[in-house]
This record gives C-alpha cells, sequence and structure tokens, in this order.
C-alpha cells in the first residue's frame, strides 16, 4: 500500500468505497499490478478471476478512470 492511501485510510473522516473493475481471464495479474502503478489512491487491490478489486477513497472516485 502507498502513502496516499495508507493516509487515506488514516483520516477518519475518508470513507472509502470498493472499485469492481472487469478483464479478459488470464489477464488480472497484469491488470492487478497496472492498477498498483496507474491508480496510487487505489489499496487493497485484489484479482480473481475475472475481476480486479480495490478500495478507493470516496472523494477521488470519480478520478478514477
Amino acid at each position: 500500500m502507498n502513502s496516499k492511501a495508507e493516509d487515506a485510510l488514516r483520516q477518519e473522516s475518508s470513507a472509502l468505497c470498493e472499485l469492481e473493475v472487469t478483464v479478459c481471464t488470464g489477464f488480472e495479474t497484469m491488470a492487478k499490478e497496472e492498477i498498483e502503478e496507474t491508480i496510487h489512491l487505489a489499496s487493497d487491490v485484489t484479482a480473481t478471476r475475472g475481476r480486479v478489486n480495490m478500495l478507493v477513497p470516496i472523494d477521488d472516485a470519480k478520478n478514477v478512470s
């Protein structure tokens, strides 16, 4: 977890939301790595078959694309 995500988790007033991204089966690990490298606000990034889940602060969810 990076420092921005850790700071967001520490702030009691900062609520988190979970985003789920669908990916082609077999590309989950690659997509997870890409998310971790490019979306610095994401925390707890997990990959399952055909999906990648992440937590982001609600206030910043609109900036994830």
